[in-house]
């Protein structure tokens, strides 16, 4: 397989003074140390490599504000990478990584975080201290839960916690009044909280492939909510509250034990139609 030159691609970089450098798909499995050359970069893909490690000429980029370190084999985050205190994007995802350092916490202009596709089993208090973050992908870990900090991530507008193995819904999920978009899909939760009604300005949401029964009668109070997924899970009866949700334009509830016709329940983008069926 060709490869291209990561060294050559440095310095075509360092002669049009480029903010942009993407050196993804190269087979690489270390970064050239000219790389400190390229004081002016904003933006460095290193995707989809075999690094297991960084050099510390990555200290010498002070302008990085996007770094894609996805689809590596890191099983530690590089310690360089809490130097880079204008980072504001950071993709850590598809790696072997098992622990999420405090030192995070230096990145206090991080706004997308993405751990997603790791062994991650816990994260850290210090986590609550990116208090820019708007976007935060944990997808396919191991958690169980979340520190108490959690709840200083005011801004979050999307958080995806699919792939995980929570059994409750995180307390600590209801002080993020900014959220978006939700995803806890593909867990074990066994009862949404009616806490959960304080998310407010929810537009989209996935409970799909839990163990839930029932929801809430506070989920009415998702006066926003356009999108519900709740398939594949224990529902015996659709509640009658969620005929309140005026907004609700796609209710995706297959896979569960409802007696409800089959033709009914595939009409996802007609709500109102499956919910003549709800109790």
């Amino acid at each position: 397989m060709y490869f291209e030159d990561p060294q050559q691609l440095i310095q075509q970089a360092v002669e049009t003074d480029a903010t942009t450098l993407d050196l993804s798909s190269l087979g690489l499995t270390e970064v050239p140390p000219e790389i400190a050359q390229l004081t002016q970069l904003e933006v460095l893909d290193l995707s989809d490599n075999r690094l297991t490690e960084l050099p510390e000429a990555i200290a010498a980029l002070p302008r990085l504000r996007k770094l894609d370190l996805m689809l590596n084999r890191f099983e530690v985050v590089p310690e360089v990478v809490f130097s880079l205190a204008e980072l504001e994007e950071l993709y850590l995802g598809d790696n072997k990584i098992t622990r999420l350092p405090g030192a995070i916490a230096r990145l206090l202009q991080l706004t997308w975080l993405s751990v997603g596709f790791n062994q991650l089993t816990e994260l850290p208090q210090a986590i609550g201290q990116l208090t820019q973050l708007t976007h935060l992908n944990l997808n396919c870990n191991q958690f169980t839960t979340l520190p108490d900090a959690f709840a200083g991530l005011t801004r979050l507008e999307t958080l995806s916690l699919s792939g995980n193995r929570l059994k409750t819904v995180p307390s600590t999920l209801t002080y993020l009044r900014q959220l978006s978009r939700l995803d806890l899909s593909c867990n074990r939760i066994e009862s949404v909280p009616n806490g959960f009604a304080q998310l407010n300005n929810l537009v989209w949401l996935d409970l799909s492939s839990n163990h839930l029964e029932s929801l809430p009668g506070a989920i009415a109070q998702l006066s926003w909510l356009s999108e519900l997924y709740v398939s594949d899970n224990r529902f015996t009866g659709l509640p009658a509250v969620l005929r309140q949700l005026k907004r609700l334009v796609m209710l995706n509830v297959a896979d569960n034990p409802l007696a409800i016709p089959t033709e009914v329940l595939e009409k996802i983008y007609e709500p109102s139609a499956i919910l003549a069926h709800a109790a």
